[in-house]
């Protein structure tokens, strides 16, 4: 054991054992870690792909809310239409009207799309106004939701029973209720499907191949948004009102003649 016996010597020791001590480390941020890093970065590659993923939806809908027409679409009696109606309609589509009208509307919708059904009644309109002129036909273009591809495979299991506009109608007529793919099979059923063949079609791959059909030719004509028309080979993007759309079938209906 040793005395210090003086303040000096008590000095001296304090200073050598104060010199010999290894200097604490001290402690390691989280953020500097290896694993603290790969948080942060994770967290900023999540953000930025929010962040893109709003700016597609919002440019999409967007799109969707404003009416877009092709410069060739009116007054151009004697123009060609920049897209072949052979190529986009295929005889497995839900069809509204006699097939051989005139005038060919094919709309690419989603089930969710408020545009979409902004326009349901007055297609539906149409269809009733004109029906030796006009036939309506029903492309697949869900893009706001998991659902939407939900409601495209269901219409597309009620069209192999002949059940797609009954389930069209239903669908719009009760958007805002349907949240879950329980509310799917319900609306099914209550337009009269057959629940257990429904049932085995949406577990079947078929209807995905008539969508991804669908998808296709969307990008073919540059359909981004919903909803978007091709009528006689011409393309609407966006919802328009009753009146315009009567301006449309006269300008076209004045061609055929």
């Amino acid at each position: 054991m040793i005395l210090i016996t003086n303040m000096e010597d008590q000095t001296n020791f304090l200073l050598e054992a104060t010199s010999n001590q290894v200097p604490e480390t001290p402690p390691i941020r989280w953020y500097k870690k290896t694993w603290g890093k790969a948080v942060i970065v994770g967290a900023i590659l999540s953000f930025a792909s929010l962040t893109w993923f709003a700016y597609v939806v919002v440019r999409v809908v967007g799109r969707a809310q404003t009416n877009e027409f092709d410069p060739r679409f009116m007054n151009a009696a004697e123009a060609t239409p920049p897209y072949d109606i052979s190529q986009i309609v295929n005889n497995d589509d839900p069809v509204l009207g006699e097939r051989t009208a005139p005038i060919t509307i094919v709309e690419f919708g989603d089930f969710l799309c408020p545009q979409s059904l902004k326009s349901y009644t007055i297609i539906r309109e149409l269809a009733t106004k004109y029906p030796k002129e006009v036939k309506i036909v029903w492309k697949n273009l869900p893009i706001l939701d998991l659902l939407s591809v939900d409601l495209a495979q269901a219409g597309e299991c009620a069209h192999f029973q002949g059940k797609f506009w009954a389930f069209h109608d239903r669908v719009f007529s009760t958007q805002a209720e349907l949240e879950t793919i329980e509310d799917i099979y319900e609306v099914a059923s209550q337009v009269g499907v057959d629940e257990k063949v429904f049932a085995r079609c949406m577990e079947n791959e078929s209807s995905f191949m008539k969508i991804s059909e669908d998808l296709a030719q969307a990008d073919l004509v540059g359909a981004v948004g919903t909803p978007t028309f091709i009528v006689n080979g011409y393309k609407i993007s966006g919802s328009m009102p009753a009146d315009m759309w009567d301006e449309v079938l006269v300008e076209l209906l004045g061609k055929k003649k």
